[in-house]
């Protein structure tokens, strides 16, 4: 049995295997510096984030382009930015969360 993997889906494949590491570096040197959550906490957690941001572009695509009619285009940039602001809260209040003292 031949299998292949059409053009798109290798290229999300690579695009994923590049950003997801890229993407966790530069959030947790860069961008949320002062999370003291564990190294392996801050990548599970980063991986369930990226997974739901992952359904998210799938679901809000599905229903701006098949239920709503909007063109895919447009649809794909609502989506972006919906899935962007998104994630940023996500991995503000839950991937590097700061402990806050009471």
């Amino acid at each position: 049995m031949h299998t292949t993997i059409a053009a798109h889906i290798a290229a999300f494949i690579v695009s994923f295997c590049i950003a997801f590491p890229l993407g966790f570096i530069f959030n947790k040197y860069i961008v949320f510096t002062t999370s003291e959550l564990r190294g392996w906490h801050q990548l599970f957690r980063y991986g369930l984030s990226v997974m739901t941001s992952l359904g998210l572009s799938y679901v809000f695509l599905k229903i701006c382009v098949e239920v709503i009619g909007i063109e895919p285009t447009l649809s794909k940039f609502i989506t972006t930015v919906l899935v962007a602001i998104n994630s940023y809260f996500m991995q503000q209040y839950f991937t590097f969360k700061v402990r806050t003292i009471s």
